[in-house]
């Protein structure tokens, strides 16, 4: 079993069981060449399609993979890449959305469509002892106390029509740093830096700002001590 991903997004699949190969690459238009030299090089015999755009789909094309599954309504005409298609079934169709179905739930009819069993799906996370360390480290050095309860916020996405507004974010820590043995943990990546601090100002309440001290791998191990 391959997995082609983004490089930036490859850590997460580190030391997973269930993968025999991690294909990271670099998708930007620059690099196809190399993309698909890689994905030509593989000899799959089936392939699927997760995520459901052009892009996603023409990579499953180029594979020469004789059997090409994804979503009956796919994004961007993806579907005009696959050999066989897997309806989903919704509630209420809305226009601007795929499907009401959670991702998850639409990734297991994929599974369940090439005949696999999905009666409580398993996710296989990295836990390096390496890792585990630099988790216990900076608690430790933020002087979190074991009777304290740890609640992280994450308030930023890649896309502002995903956020919810930051200065709610910046009034429900200002709200939470108050509450007795309770402790904000900070999260986002190195590009969030500058938008952190509008937070700093709580950190004498308590605030631990670990805004782009994480690595992906890192940060399941880091939510694993998160009581909310």
């Amino acid at each position: 079993l391959s997995w082609l991903v983004k490089d930036v997004w490859a850590p997460i699949l580190e030391g997973n069981p269930d993968i025999d190969e991690v294909l990271a690459v670099n998708v930007s238009l620059r690099n196809w060449p190399a993309v698909i030299r890689t994905l030509r090089s593989g000899m799959l015999d089936l392939v699927a399609d997760f995520q459901e755009l052009f892009r996603t789909g023409f990579f499953r094309a180029i594979t020469r993979a004789k059997t090409r599954v994804g979503f009956a309504r796919a994004r961007e005409g993806a579907t005009w890449f696959y050999t066989h298609q897997v309806p989903l079934s919704e509630d209420t169709p809305r226009s601007w959305r795929l499907l009401e179905v959670h991702a998850v739930d639409r990734n297991l009819a994929i599974t369940e469509f090439l005949g696999g069993k999905s009666s409580t799906p398993v996710f296989q996370l990295p836990q390096l002892s390496a890792d585990h360390l630099a988790i216990e480290t900076l608690l430790q050095g933020a002087n979190v106390q074991d009777h304290e309860q740890l609640i992280a916020l994450a308030p930023w996405t890649r896309s502002i029509i995903k956020s919810w507004p930051h200065r709610r974010f910046l009034d429900l820590a200002t709200e939470l740093v108050q509450w007795p043995n309770v402790r904000v943990v900070l999260l986002g990546g190195p590009s969030d830096m500058s938008a952190a601090e509008a937070f700093i100002m709580l950190a004498s309440r308590g605030l631990i700002n670990l805004v782009g001290k994480l690595s992906l791998r890192q940060l399941p191990l880091l939510l694993r001590r998160m009581h909310l």
